[in-house]
């Protein structure tokens, strides 16, 4: 798989097909999806249905990335994972791994600055942390999840660690 920002959005309009970072997509309201989740089923039910979604799907493109580059380091993977989140409009993603990730003896913290969806329970929760935690998951080979998550209004900010599954 070939990642370039270069080539990060492209919409073919003859055949309806959005495509970012060489992979099909499509274009939905997040913030819209997860509050009628959490409004149809309860914000738990919704919570535990996109964390199992989302989890899978970071660990299956974490998998994909590292079968295009095997020796890529785990932070060149994190920082196409990034630029994948952002041109995809999840917001603008921050994570900080510790200098030996591969240990995890401390939390990874993850910063998302103008998240798409701007709550910390239901489905917005989950479709803001679970996929970074199969990510990770995947890229360190241990059970992860996500700590606490905070909203910061003023920096308009969503913050969480990574940290391993008790």
């Amino acid at each position: 798989m070939s990642v370039t920002s270069e080539h990060s959005i492209d919409l073919d309009r003859s055949k309806g097909e959005l495509h970012v970072l060489g992979r099909r997509h499509i274009a939905i309201d997040g913030e819209a999806l997860c509050s009628h989740l959490d409004r149809l089923c309860g914000s738990k039910v919704a919570e535990v249905i996109i964390h199992q979604h989302e989890y899978g799907l970071g660990m299956e493109d974490a998998e994909g990335y590292r079968r295009a580059k095997p020796n890529a380091t785990i932070q060149e993977i994190v920082k196409v994972v990034e630029e994948e989140h952002l041109v995809s409009g999840f917001g603008v993603t921050e994570v900080r791994l510790p200098n030996d990730a591969s240990r995890l003896v401390q939390p990874i913290p993850v910063k998302i600055f103008n998240p798409c969806v701007k709550t910390t329970s239901g489905a917005g929760k989950a479709i803001l942390t679970a996929y970074w935690c199969g990510v990770m998951a995947f890229l360190l080979r241990r059970p992860l999840e996500a700590g606490p998550l905070t909203y910061d209004r003023t920096e308009n900010s969503i913050k969480f660690d990574i940290v391993v599954r008790p």
